[in-house]
């Protein structure tokens, strides 16, 4: 990749980031006044509580469906973006990053709206691990096609 091509990428990927955590940690107006409880009674600290609940289609498939395809979606980018920047990331490095930024993410919202899940941080390394995969596809498809051509 050309260092062009590098930087645009790296500034894409930085703006993907700000994005995400506008979209996650600041998507409700803060209000600083509100004291926020850890054990808050949208907080999910339980693994699989919400995904379960939500493929049960509760509290309605509508927002079951929009909460999981969102988390998965909104992390594919990151699987994509990650090796682009990075050749010699595997699977495993892109699964530790998305946990790891998911994790921060799920801890900012506790100090911002109060209601971290770790069925989030699930579904955000799933989603992550995914778009790695599309990448790594990608790739091979590209590979095929310029063998066949020359």
């Amino acid at each position: 990749m050309t260092k062009n091509r590098l930087l645009f990428t790296a500034v894409l990927f930085g703006m993907y980031l700000l994005v995400l955590i506008k979209l996650i940690v600041f998507k409700h107006p803060v209000d600083f006044t509100f004291t926020t409880s850890f054990f808050s009674l949208n907080s999910n600290f339980i693994p699989f509580r919400t995904i379960l609940g939500y493929l049960g289609g509760e509290p309605s498939w509508r927002i079951a469906i929009v909460n999981l395809l969102g988390n998965i979606l909104l992390f594919i980018p990151m699987g994509i973006f990650l090796p682009s920047l990075f050749r010699t990331i595997t699977w495993k490095g892109i699964f530790a990053v998305a946990l790891g930024f998911s994790v921060a993410l799920e801890i900012s919202q506790l100090f911002v709206i109060g209601t971290p899940d770790i069925d989030d941080v699930i579904l955000n390394t799933f989603g992550a691990i995914l778009g790695y995969f599309v990448f790594a596809a990608m790739i091979l498809m590209v590979k095929k096609i310029n063998i066949k051509h020359a």
